[in-house]
C-alpha cells in the first residue's frame, strides 16, 4: 500500500499523472510571474507619479532660479558698460536693455514664485 499526503489538496495531487504534476507546477509559477509583473508595473507606475511631482515640484524651480541669476548677471554687466561708456547712443542702448532686463526678471520671479515652496519670500 503506498502512502498519500493528508488532506483533500494532498490526496488529490497524489493521485494526479507526473505529467499533469508537472503542469501544475508550471501553472503556479507562471500565475506567481504574472502577478509579480502586475504589482511591478503598479510601483512602477507609482514611482513615476512622483519622480514627475519631484521634477515639476523641484528641479523645474531649480532651472529658473538659473534663469533669473543669468538675467542678473546680464544686468550687472550691463550697468558696467553703461557707467564706463561715454558714447550717448550707447548709453541709451544699454538703459534698454536695462528696462529689457528688469522686466524679463519680473517675469521670471513671478513664474518662479508660483512654483516656490514659500511664495511669500520670493519679493525679497
Amino acid at each position: 500500500m503506498t502512502a498519500h499526503a493528508p488532506g483533500f489538496l494532498g490526496r488529490w495531487i497524489s493521485h494526479r499523472p507526473m505529467n499533469t504534476k508537472i503542469l501544475l507546477i508550471i501553472a503556479i509559477l507562471a500565475a506567481t510571474v504574472l502577478s509579480l509583473g502586475m504589482l511591478s508595473l503598479a510601483r512602477m507606475a507609482t514611482l513615476d507619479a512622483k519622480a514627475s511631482l519631484l521634477y515639476s515640484g523641484s528641479v523645474l524651480a531649480v532651472e529658473h532660479i538659473k534663469d533669473i541669476d543669468a538675467t542678473t548677471e546680464r544686468s550687472r554687466s550691463t550697468t558696467f558698460s553703461y557707467v564706463i561708456s561715454n558714447d550717448e547712443s550707447k548709453q541709451a542702448g544699454y538703459a534698454q536693455a536695462l528696462k529689457d532686463d528688469d522686466a524679463t526678471f519680473a517675469a521670471l520671479t513671478t513664474r518662479y514664485q508660483s512654483e516656490s515652496i514659500a511664495p511669500e519670500l520670493v519679493p525679497r
